[in-house]
């Protein structure tokens, strides 16, 4: 029998966008992050937890702290070694250019 313009069609161990039973939405979505879980457990890939940016913000202002000293020692070596104005370019020169 199919499903009428609007209404879920899909089968049981399936779920859909016109799904309105909140168990089998439930059933669903707590599927999906036991098999998340399990895929971090078993790869040992870290899980990431995705946060919204004010509070990544917050969180990177709160707990991460640079000293200025740092800051200055990074600065001189990007700009003293690895984007100084004489250094030569990396090329293959397989057009011969370079």
């Amino acid at each position: 029998v199919r499903p009428q313009r609007g209404q879920c069609g899909c089968p049981a161990h399936a779920v859909c966008g016109m799904c309105v039973d909140q168990v089998k939405l439930a059933a669903a979505e707590q599927a999906a992050i036991d098999l998340e879980t399990r895929f971090h457990a078993s790869t040992n890939v870290v899980m990431d937890l995705e946060r919204p940016e004010d509070e990544t913000a917050a969180l990177l202002q709160r707990c991460v702290h640079v000293s200025d000293e740092t800051k200055r020692r990074l600065l001189g070596e990007w700009s003293d070694e690895r984007m100084a104005h004489a250094l030569p370019l990396h090329a293959c020169a397989s057009c011969g250019v370079r």
